[in-house]
């Protein structure tokens, strides 16, 4: 949408741009441009000066202020190829993917924006500048969670609220943590953690199954049960090599495992993702980073 006027904060972080009014609503807007170190806060260029992408991160809605709008694409994680060693135009500590642009099957919004210098895309690219044909140019997939996280500190300490589950500890109890973004991960950890509950982390879905394979071996090894490594699985739903729903299905319809609580959380809350999380028999379904909601379904199934 265009960006209406922005109220600046006196001593805000870098990359946070202001506050501006969406239907009678404050939304926080951060500059892409100073985040991704394209520019410097200090700069003023018009046409970093247009265009707002609104967002919502758990239940919070977020303003990024972009150059232009490229075009708007639905990716697979399949189509997602690790991060480059360093990063050339952008802050390569928030590019969490790439993406060839041929790859990207979705509405032309301005095909000037290509060969702009660091444009930053609808659907949480970031461009860099390439004369050669689309076939061999790259985007960059990027950390949302992790921009916001660090700019706006939405997420905080969970382990403040979390803390110790309202006095009732979990000492011994081995929770399964699935998340790709490194800043969920650490928060969450650090939150179960204060908790007493011992946590078990994994970057994704594939590398969450494959150690609940090596746990089930260790414990087949004993002459004990799987149950014995990991009480209830954390996951998160969109992450690359396989999703929060495919680990869920596949957890779910293995007849040892099936009794194993899976909870889904999600910085998007809507029907069509408690539907898709139901239909895979997850046990529950928490908005990202919410700890009494967590804490509730913790006590729940531990």
């Amino acid at each position: 949408m265009p960006l209406t006027k922005l109220r600046s904060i006196p001593g805000s972080p870098t990359g946070f741009a202001g506050m501006m009014m969406l239907r009678d609503t404050t939304v926080p807007v951060v500059h892409m441009g100073v985040v991704l170190g394209l520019m410097s806060e200090y700069e003023r260029r018009e046409e970093w000066e247009q265009i707002v992408l609104i967002c919502e991160f758990s239940g919070k809605t977020v303003g990024f202020l972009v150059s232009s709008v490229e075009r708007l694409s639905y990716i697979s994680w399949e189509d997602i190829m690790p991060p480059p060693s360093t990063g050339g135009l952008i802050q390569i500590e928030y590019v969490v993917g790439t993406i060839l642009m041929s790859k990207l099957k979705g509405t032309l919004a301005n095909k000037q924006a290509v060969e702009g210098n660091g444009t930053v895309a609808a659907d949480g690219r970031a461009t860099r500048p390439d004369p050669t044909a689309e076939e061999a140019q790259v985007a960059f997939v990027l950390d949302f969670e992790r921009i916001v996280g660090n700019v706006l500190e939405l997420y905080g300490d969970m382990g403040s609220e979390l803390g110790n589950m309202g006095g009732e500890r979990r000492d011994g109890v081995r929770v399964l943590l699935v998340e790709d973004s490194p800043l969920i991960r650490k928060q969450t950890n650090k939150a179960l953690s204060a908790a007493g509950i011992t946590v078990i982390e994994a970057g994704d879905g594939q590398e969450a199954w494959d150690k609940i394979e090596e746990l089930r071996q260790e414990a087949d090894a004993q002459k004990e049960s799987i149950f014995t490594r990991v009480d209830l699985v954390l996951s998160d739903i969109e992450m690359p090599r396989m999703d929060g729903y495919t680990l869920t299905y596949n957890i779910k319809h293995d007849p040892v495992l099936r009794v194993l609580p899976v909870l889904l959380h999600s910085s998007i809350t809507n029907d069509s993702m408690i539907s898709r999380a139901t239909e895979v028999e997850a046990d529950g379904f928490i908005p990202k980073c919410d700890p009494k909601e967590l804490a509730d379904q913790l006590k729940k199934y531990l």
